[in-house]
């Protein structure tokens, strides 16, 4: 059995230094997790906020959601690790481990998984936003993201189990996400550049189509958030390769036995930059798009947060006065109505002429 568990309370005489030190980093790790239960609710705001499509939105909730399941499973992990829980000598030479900690590890083998579909998920979403470009922003379609959620929730649960109970190799487990990773990282491109060349002919005025302005719209939408969500698949790809090789690293049994105090470094290093992915993903998320940018940042909630970390790099966007009234996606409701009354009165004069 395969168990995100490396105890440190309790090491050789040889390595006691080494594991002394991860003592104590683990218990930072502990106090950064209390941390970071809030940082990532701004994610999540910041998500909930987002002028997105309605599966879009609950796509990227539903994985950034599971990012707790993580949490919790590595803070009860974390526990046992410091020896502030205990398994026997007797229990633990059997290999009969408590239900918790198999249940912990269990948990984050899950979120291991979502890390590395986040990035399809999305992919999978933008290409039904792509094939019904006509009317996606006008209709929610729920069965997309109900069908994408489920189908990501049985794999992450199938490839939990796989790799908690050692059907297959950990580092196959490992290189296998990077693939999905980067293969969806090639659809998504291609996708940016159906939408590109598509808004690029209309612009030129090839397509005789009376709904041009509507299509238009939603092509120039769907560059947009592409523009924010590439950098997001970008980033989780290579997050994904370099937690790999550490994952795979760590959990060698043969690697194990050979390098015991680079095992330990390592096991502390993966988890620490599952926590340090928050707060990336946040700057990613909020920096990407300048019209994004600015809206974020004249919500109050976000000005009170970032302005102290980030207000001297980009002042021309805090002076911006909060928004009180409409939503962005009330803006873009009314900035499409705008546009299509726009077209309606040249589609009169037309008609009169």
């Amino acid at each position: 059995m395969n168990l995100q568990y490396s105890p440190v309370f309790e090491c050789p005489p040889e390595i006691s230094s080494h594991c002394q030190w991860i003592y104590y980093f683990t218990h930072f790790e502990l106090l950064a997790m209390v941390f970071e239960v809030p940082s990532f609710l701004l994610v999540i705001y910041a998500t909930i906020k987002s002028p997105f499509h309605y599966n879009l939105t609950f796509i990227g909730l539903f994985m950034l959601l599971g990012y707790y399941v993580f949490l919790v499973g590595r803070f009860i992990t974390c526990l046992y690790e410091i020896g502030a829980l205990r398994i026997s000598d007797e229990n633990e030479a059997n290999e009969i481990y408590p239900i918790s900690l198999v249940i912990s590890s269990l948990l984050q083998f899950f979120y291991m998984g979502c890390a590395c579909g986040i990035s399809l998920a999305v992919a999978f979403e933008r290409f039904f936003a792509t094939y019904f470009v006509d009317t996606y922003e006008t209709r929610k379609r729920k069965w997309i993201s109900l069908l994408v959620c489920s189908e990501f929730t049985v794999a992450c649960g199938l490839s939990a189990i796989i790799m908690l109970f050692d059907f297959l190799p950990i580092s196959a487990m490992a290189f296998l996400g990077v693939f999905i990773s980067c293969a969806s990282f090639f659809f998504y491109l291609v996708l940016f550049i159906m939408n590109k060349r598509r808004l690029q002919t209309i612009q030129q005025e090839r397509v005789d189509d009376m709904y041009t302005l509507s299509v238009r719209f939603q092509l120039s939408e769907n560059l947009r958030v592409m523009t924010l969500l590439r950098n997001v698949v970008i980033f989780s790809g290579v997050n994904n390769l370099v937690m790999a090789i550490m994952l795979s690293l760590y959990m060698s049994k043969s690697f194990k036995e050979s390098y015991p105090v680079t095992c330990l470094y390592l096991h502390f290093a993966f988890n620490f930059c599952v926590i340090l992915y928050s707060f990336i993903m946040l700057i990613i998320m909020v920096f990407s798009v300048k019209q994004y940018r600015v809206y974020f940042f004249s919500l109050r909630f976000v000005r009170v947060v970032l302005y102290p970390l980030v207000g001297r790099c980009f002042q021309n966007e805090f002076m911006t006065p909060p928004v009180q009234q409409l939503t962005i996606r009330d803006e873009t409701d009314c900035y499409f109505s705008s546009l299509s009354l726009q077209w309606d009165e040249k589609f009169d004069k037309f008609n009169r002429s």
